[in-house]
């Protein structure tokens, strides 16, 4: 914890020792009608995030956590550029960037292959706390109307792909297996037809405490 905790995650990933990462689920966080025992967080072995499609896992846990994908949208007209912190950022990209850098070089990049409004939304904090829980205006929200959402690490290309808002990401990213990694196609998303599949396997990353104990 505190400033400790990036050393140690750094030390995690960059070594072949094996090591399981906790850390705030891709959906059902502690807020709203979730309390802290209904509550999910992800669990991932070896990996900051679940960035495979696990085929042959049933229905069971996503039908249980209530995940489900709306129909895909295609006529959105914004792109929401949504950065992670700076310790996944630091963690996730060459030289360390910050998420500032990160958001500043990736609209510079957006903007040569793309005319589309851009939108930054950076990582809501307030009150001792982030995401979500600090955020005055939804995810949601910024969604209406989107063409495409742009992340490095970010959970919100999860609430977006099931939205059915088009997602370009890392290959670091939970989202990735449905979602195109060249923002050069930001013109042309992908509109992946597995997203159930994959659904499933975020639904086996993350717990209650309950099942946890």
């Amino acid at each position: 914890g505190g400033s400790n905790k990036e050393a140690y995650m750094q030390a995690c990933w960059r070594t072949p020792r094996p090591f399981y990462f906790a850390d705030m689920p891709y959906t059902n966080r502690w807020m709203g009608e979730h309390t802290a025992e209904t509550c999910h967080w992800r669990i991932v072995k070896d990996a900051l995030n679940i960035t495979h499609n696990r085929w042959n896992l049933p229905q069971d846990r996503a039908k249980k956590q209530g995940l489900v994908c709306k129909d895909w949208q295609t006529k959105g007209r914004h792109i929401l550029v949504c950065p992670s912190s700076d310790t996944m950022t630091r963690l996730c990209t060459p030289g360390g960037m910050t998420a500032r850098n990160w958001a500043e070089n990736t609209v510079s990049d957006l903007r040569d292959v793309t005319d589309r409004p851009i939108k930054v939304r950076y990582k809501p904090r307030a009150n001792g706390t982030s995401g979500p829980m600090a955020a005055t205006i939804p995810l949601s929200e910024d969604l209406k109307d989107c063409h495409a959402i742009v992340t490095l690490v970010s959970s919100a290309a999860v609430e977006a792909v099931m939205l059915g808002i088009p997602s370009f990401c890392s290959t670091y990213s939970a989202a990735v297996p449905v979602s195109n990694c060249d923002f050069n196609s930001i013109e042309t998303p992908h509109y992946d037809d597995k997203r159930d599949s994959w659904l499933n396997s975020i639904a086996y990353s993350q717990f209650t405490k309950e099942e946890m104990r």
